[in-house]
């Protein structure tokens, strides 16, 4: 019952109309549009290539959350 709760919740973000401007909600209109224009602006960055660019985005990304990663693996160390 679980699983079926939490497929519902994930498909319910699922749309067939392209995100633009005009976008509302949290999710579309906030993350997914801002981090899409940041894919594209790194792409551009380096020769329009999608993958360089999605690469690039990845490691700014983990970067940014390592302190938290850090802090999770101590506090894993010290329970263990």
């Amino acid at each position: 019952m679980l699983a079926v709760l939490a497929i519902a919740l994930v498909l319910t973000g699922c749309s067939n109309a392209p995100i633009t401007e005009n976008s509302t909600g949290i999710w579309d209109g906030l993350i997914i549009l801002n981090f899409s224009r940041a894919i594209i602006w790194l792409s551009n960055l380096f020769g329009h290539s999608y993958g360089l660019g999605i690469i690039v985005f990845t490691l700014i990304i983990r970067v940014i959350i390592l302190p938290l990663m850090i802090f999770q693996t101590r506090s894993m160390v010290a329970m263990q």
